[in-house]
């Protein structure tokens, strides 16, 4: 019989001056994936990460 292999992907943003934050995702596997833009000087950044469900 095939065994399946089930994966969750997250995702979350934070603001781009919240560098703590930034980097407590990428020490708990988060790779930044992206970067939105709210207004003229406000962005954050875009994280992911595959979560394996066994």
């Amino acid at each position: 019989m095939e065994q399946q292999e089930h994966y969750n992907l997250w995702h979350l943003e934070t603001p781009d001056y919240s560098i703590r934050n930034q980097r407590f995702y990428e020490r708990c596997g988060f790779q930044r994936i992206g970067q939105k833009k709210y207004g003229e000087d406000s962005y954050s950044f875009v994280f992911e990460k595959s979560i394996s469900k066994e």
